[in-house]
């Protein structure tokens, strides 16, 4: 099982707090430093690894369930996680007031709409193309888009 959190204090007082809880003393398996929005980052994360969540026994020592345990591939965790802090460093999606942005909206919304997963790797794919390192196509194989501007360049072209 892996731990997957945020901290605001160092990793070894946190280590410590787990081993109280009678486990022994977890293994640190990896850990970023320096990732912009922290607990949002964390939030990403176990949304998008749900699918392997795994809520820990009641603690005793804690009075409470540990909640932020996954059952997963460590590869599938580092990747996930390394993708997600990479997002929201380079996209900066939040305004001053901790707002997702019009634009990151708009991007969320229109994946929604047609059914994409939010992930990781769509968002960092999402601001690779508003950079413009990404071509658009490489990221939408959806043949009904491509129709709808098939059409719109076949009226333009009739039109002259």
């Amino acid at each position: 099982m892996i731990k997957i959190g945020y901290t605001s204090r160092t990793i070894d007082s946190r280590l410590h707090e787990w081993a109280e809880c009678g486990n022994g003393y977890p293994k640190l398996l990896d850990s970023l430093s320096g990732v912009r929005h922290p607990e949002r980052v964390e939030l990403l994360i176990h949304f998008e690894l749900v699918e392997w969540w795994y809520a820990q026994r009641w603690c005793e020592h804690h009075r409470k369930a540990h909640i932020e345990w996954f059952k997963v591939d460590l590869e599938r965790v580092r990747t996930v996680a390394r993708l997600w802090c990479r997002w929201m460093q380079d996209a900066n999606p939040y305004d001053r007031r901790g707002r997702l942005t019009a634009l990151w909206a708009g991007h969320i919304e229109f994946l929604v709409q047609h059914d994409n997963p939010i992930t990781a790797g769509a968002m960092v794919q999402i601001q690779k193309i508003e950079e413009g390192s990404d071509e658009v196509y490489e990221f939408i194989d959806d043949k009904v888009l491509r129709k709808k501007q098939d059409a719109v360049v076949k009226e333009e072209v009739e039109e002259e």
